[in-house]
């Protein structure tokens, strides 16, 4: 956790995730009734995120994970809304709500 928290350059952007990863589900829920205005970047970062996800998996793994291993990863149904509640901490003034 650790290391992949060091990932983040930005301190803001650690504290973020750390915040994000205490949420129970019902607090990830919130932040599905928000929207990114500019879509092109929400996809971009969405992009690097699942790669860095996918990184951290072969990591813990200790090999070049799968399609199979993605699939099955425990973290998996997580990690989108956990993006966009990152997202829209990080990025407030580039959502709207639905």
């Amino acid at each position: 956790m650790v290391c992949e928290l060091q990932s983040f350059t930005s301190t803001d952007d650690q504290a973020i995730i750390r915040q994000v990863d205490q949420f129970s589900s019902e607090d990830l829920d919130v932040f599905q009734a928000y929207c990114p205005v500019d879509l092109r970047h929400y996809n971009t970062l969405q992009l690097e995120w699942l790669r860095t996800e996918v990184y951290f998996l072969g990591c813990r793994l200790c090999h070049q994970p799968t399609c199979d291993d993605i699939l099955t990863n425990p973290d998996r149904p997580r990690n989108s809304r956990r993006f966009r509640a990152y997202y829209c901490m990080r990025y407030a003034d580039r959502v709207y709500k639905v």
